[in-house]
């Protein structure tokens, strides 16, 4: 399970220099994609994203690869947020 606090939302924020309002409550999708990856511990250099639903601050997601080049997030109503697919 993965949930992003807002001191990590903050924190990504300040590395990367976005000042994006909406980001006081949703997560970068970026931050997401990359929690994804390092949780399951993949390593994939390139991949296609595709954002389904914003994911709020503190909100529990589950990341589940469902091939060995496929990747599906959602929240724990199972509601998809986001797909990753390795290219």
């Amino acid at each position: 399970m993965i949930q992003i606090t807002t001191e990590q939302v903050n924190e990504y924020l300040g590395l990367i220099n976005d000042q994006n309002p909406v980001h006081q409550h949703i997560v970068p999708g970026q931050l997401i994609v990359q929690l994804a990856l390092t949780n399951k511990k993949l390593a994939w250099v390139a991949y296609k994203v595709k954002y389904m639903a914003s994911v709020e601050i503190n909100e529990s997601l589950n990341s589940e690869l469902v091939t060995n080049e496929k990747m599906v997030i959602s929240n724990q109503s199972g509601d998809v947020k986001t797909f990753i697919v390795k290219i």
